[in-house]
C-alpha cells in the first residue's frame, strides 16, 4: 500500500527534475535534440482524424482542386494558431498549463486547463474505440473490441504517463509504418478506379450528389486538429531553436494531416463508404492488418464532437494570443508566473463572447476563425477600456522590460 501511495503522490520538486517538468518552465538542459522532436510531430500528426476528415470530404467535395484546397486552408490555419502558441512556448519553456495562466489567472487557469482536459478525455475514447473496432471488424467476434481497447487504453495512458520520452518510443517506429500504407493506399485507390481521370470523373459524381460547401469544408478540416493546434506548446516547449518550434507545427499540419487527409477522401471516394477499415480490409490481410489500426467505423459521433470542437475550442487561446504578442510584446517571463493576478475577468468574457460568436457565424467566414477573432477583439478592447478606467491588472511583475528570451 505503500508503495501504491507513493506511485499515485505528488512530488512537484521531484517532478521538476524530470524530462517533462510540467510545474514550471525547462531549463536549457532539459530542452531536447531536434531530430527526436521532428520525428515526434510526425508521429502526432499522423492520428486517425486526418483519415476520417478526408474520408468525410471525399464524399462531398471534388477531388481536384476543391478538396485539395480545402484541406489545405483549414490545416493551414491550424498551423498558423499552432505557430503562434507553438512560439510561446518555445520562448517562455511553458507549457499550456503555465501559458493560461498568464491569460486567464494563475487561479482562473485551472478552467481552460480543466476544459481541454475534458475534450482530451473524450479524444481518447474515441481514439481507443477505433483501435478495438477496427480489429474486431478484421477478426469478425465482438469480444475482441473490448481486449484489444483495454489494451489501445493501457498503451495510450503509459506513454502519457511516461511523458516525452514514451511519445517518441512510440513514434519513431510507428512513422515508418503509417508513411508506407499511406502511399500504398494511394496507389491503391487509383489503381482501383481505374486510373487517374476515371478516379476524378468518380470523385466529381460522387460530390455532386450531397454537395459540401467549401466555408463548411475548411470549418471541418480545422475542427478536426484545433485542439493540437492550442496545446502545441507541449511540444515546441522542449526546442532549442525558434526553426524548430516553427517547424513542429508545420510537420504535425501542412504535411501529415494533409497527407492523411488527401490519403483518406482517395479511400472515402473509391470504397464508397466513410469508413476507412473497410477499404483496408478489402486489400488483404497484411495491409489490412496494418490499416485498421488507423481506421475508425464511428464516423458518425466523429463528425459532430469536430464540428464542436472547431466552434468552442479556438476562442479559448484567444485571450492568451493578445495577452502575449501584442499586450506585453513578448516580454513574458515564464518563471514569473506566481507573481500573475488570481483571475482575470476580461479573458472569460472574451472566451464567451467568442465561442458564441460561433454559433451565428455568416455563411462567407468559418465559425471556428470567426470565434477566434472575436475573443481576441474583446479581449483587446477590454484591456484598453481597463486603462481608460485605471483599472490595474497586476501584470507588471510578470513582465521584465530587459528580457525578451527565456
Amino acid at each position: 500500500m505503500d508503495a501504491l501511495k507513493k506511485w499515485w503522490a505528488l512530488d512537484e520538486k521531484a517532478e521538476s527534475t524530470s524530462a517533462d517538468n510540467p510545474f514550471a518552465p525547462l531549463s536549457d538542459d532539459q530542452r531536447r535534440e531536434t531530430l527526436p522532436l521532428l520525428t515526434l510531430a510526425f508521429g502526432w500528426g499522423f492520428l486517425v482524424t486526418g483519415l476520417l476528415v478526408g474520408a468525410g470530404l471525399g464524399q462531398s467535395v471534388s477531388f481536384w482542386p476543391d478538396l485539395v484546397v480545402a484541406s489545405f486552408a483549414g490545416n493551414f490555419i491550424n498551423f498558423v494558431i499552432g505557430a503562434l502558441v507553438g512560439y510561446m512556448g518555445y520562448r517562455t519553456a511553458c507549457n499550456s498549463g503555465l501559458l493560461y495562466k498568464f491569460g486567464y489567472g494563475t487561479v482562473g487557469a485551472y478552467v481552460p486547463v480543466i476544459f481541454l482536459a475534458l475534450l482530451l478525455i473524450g479524444w481518447q475514447g474515441i481514439v481507443v474505440g477505433a483501435f478495438g473496432a477496427a480489429w474486431a471488424q478484421l477478426f469478425s467476434a465482438e469480444w475482441v473490441f473490448y481486449v484489444i481497447a483495454i489494451f489501445a487504453g493501457v498503451l495510450y495512458t503509459v506513454t502519457t504517463y511516461f511523458g516525452i520520452k514514451g511519445l517518441e518510443l512510440v513514434s519513431v517506429p510507428a512513422v515508418f509504418i503509417l508513411v508506407i500504407v499511406g502511399l500504398y493506399a494511394m496507389f491503391a485507390n487509383v489503381t482501383d478506379a481505374g486510373g487517374w481521370q476515371p478516379f476524378l470523373a468518380m470523385s466529381d459524381t460522387k460530390a455532386a450528389q450531397q454537395p459540401m460547401g467549401m466555408v463548411q469544408a475548411i470549418n471541418l478540416v480545422v475542427g478536426s486538429w484545433i485542439v493540437g493546434a492550442i496545446v502545441m506548446a507541449e511540444y515546441t516547449r522542449f526546442a532549442k531553436k525558434a526553426w524548430v518550434a516553427l517547424a513542429i507545427p508545420f510537420i504535425v499540419l501542412i504535411i501529415a494531416q494533409w497527407f492523411l487527409q488527401i490519403v483518406g477522401s482517395m479511400g472515402g471516394i473509391v470504397a464508397g463508404t466513410y469508413d476507412f477499415t473497410t477499404y483496408m480490409l478489402q486489400q488483404g490481410m497484411i495491409i489490412g492488418g496494418l490499416g485498421t489500426i488507423l481506421g475508425l467505423n464511428i464516423y458518425t459521433y466523429f463528425i459532430p464532437f469536430i464540428d464542436l470542437l472547431a466552434n468552442i475550442t479556438p476562442p479559448l487561446i484567444g485571450p492568451v494570443i493578445v495577452e502575449y504578442y501584442l499586450i506585453n510584446k513578448m516580454r513574458f517571463q515564464g518563471r514569473h508566473t506566481e507573481k500573475l493576478p488570481v483571475w482575470n475577468p476580461a479573458a472569460f468574457l472574451a472566451y464567451a463572447v467568442g465561442a458564441i460568436s460561433t454559433f451565428f457565424a455568416p455563411a462567407w467566414i468559418m465559425s471556428s476563425l470567426l470565434g477566434l477573432i472575436v475573443s481576441m477583439a474583446v479581449y483587446l478592447a477590454a484591456y484598453y477600456i481597463g486603462l481608460a478606467v485605471g483599472f490595474e491588472r497586476g501584470y507588471a511583475d510578470a513582465v521584465d522590460e530587459s528580457e525578451t528570451t527565456p
